[in-house]
């Protein structure tokens, strides 16, 4: 479990927290997209795609140098939902072959227990996992707490189709 004891560690730089986001009843409170492309990838225009479509993702520069583009929930979601939606979000941004989190739709039995993603604000006085605003710059721990509070969207907002883009070539395609 994250601990307040386990988190203040993280913060401090003594140890690193991977947290899985399927809960024991197969629901999620958060859900992330994992753009492992490091090559030309511009973290500002990223930020600012994800403002221009109104989507309420927060996104994260990741460990590894990526984006982890969070997504969170105020109630839970059934984990295949929240997978759908995230798929629907990633290949509209241009990233739709992105690892999605959770891995798992469903938890079977007490010995599954989901997969993991590494967590912001390790060593959070000199990160380099830090919240991105949608002009490119970093978020301060918490500053990325106000935005996922911000973020957070009810059970019903899974349900439903993500706008038309306005920016498609193909716009009835």
């Amino acid at each position: 479990p994250g601990t307040d004891a386990l988190w203040a560690r993280h913060l401090e730089g003594q140890t690193g927290i991977g947290i899985i986001p399927i809960r024991d009843d197969s629901t999620c409170m958060w859900g992330a997209i994992d753009v492992d492309v490091y090559a030309d990838l511009d973290i500002g225009r990223v930020a600012a795609d994800i403002a221009r479509h109104g989507f309420p993702l927060v996104p994260c520069r990741s460990k590894s140098g990526g984006l982890h583009l969070y997504l969170f929930c105020n109630t839970p979601v059934a984990a295949g939902q929240l997978q759908e939606k995230l798929r629907s979000i990633a290949a509209r941004l241009g990233f739709g072959t992105a690892e999605i989190y959770p891995k798992q739709a469903v938890i079977s039995g007490n010995r599954d227990l989901g997969s993991w993603l590494n967590m912001p604000y390790q060593n959070a006085p000199d990160t380099k996992r830090y919240g991105i605003r949608p002009n490119g710059d970093a978020m301060t721990a918490e500053e990325f707490l106000t935005a996922a509070e911000a973020a957070k969207q009810p059970a019903e907002w899974f349900s439903q189709s993500l706008p038309q883009s306005t920016d498609s070539p193909l716009p009835d395609g």
